[in-house]
């Protein structure tokens, strides 16, 4: 079942998951109303062994609270090609100006949410969602707006660059001028 597009969205959030239908439907519980009005899509990229997690989604669908799709991966075996898979922009109903993969336990309310769109809105290239509660900030950043010095960047904020949950890219810079036959 897929849901009509009924919002211009600029994001497809893509939830990694395997076997997680309970986590899966506790955070769809708690992000469907917020990332719809915020024009958030949602991608559910499913590599379970059993079609549980395709019925929670469709029951979600059929709330028609946002844009909810679900992406029958499970010919992929790897964590790893999987988020490959998403990153190329695989499975997606249409170009976005931003993919943001994600682990299926992870999901951001209030101001986190609104920074991170916020960030989008002024067509950053990259976008870490972070917020106070994150397993990134154990260490204490030295904040600034913009960076153009690359080594300042990545001395203070490397690890994030390795964060499924924090990184959001936006694709026109970040993902489409990469030859992906190259990297592989």
């Amino acid at each position: 079942m897929e849901v009509k597009e009924k919002y211009n969205s600029k994001v497809a959030c893509c939830y990694l998951t395997y076997n997680h239908p309970e986590v899966v439907d506790q955070v769809l519980e708690q992000i469907c109303e917020d990332y719809g009005r915020h024009k958030i899509d949602i991608y559910i990229y499913d590599s379970s062994d059993n079609d549980e997690t395709k019925k929670i989604t469709e029951k979600y669908q059929e709330k028609d609270l946002c844009n909810l799709y679900y992406v029958d991966v499970k010919f992929i075996k790897s964590g790893d090609e999987k988020y490959l898979y998403v990153i190329k922009g695989e499975g997606l109903n249409r170009h976005y100006d931003y993919i943001w993969p994600t682990k299926d336990r992870c999901f951001f309310r209030g101001k986190a949410l609104e920074d991170i769109c916020e960030s989008i809105d002024k067509g950053y290239d990259i976008v870490f969602a972070v917020n106070e509660n994150d397993r990134c900030q154990l260490f204490t950043p030295k904040i600034k707006d913009e960076y153009t010095d690359a080594q300042e960047f990545f001395h203070h904020y490397g690890q994030l660059t390795t964060n499924w949950e924090a990184m959001i890219r936006k694709t026109e810079t970040m993902l489409d001028p990469v030859n992906w036959d190259e990297y592989e």
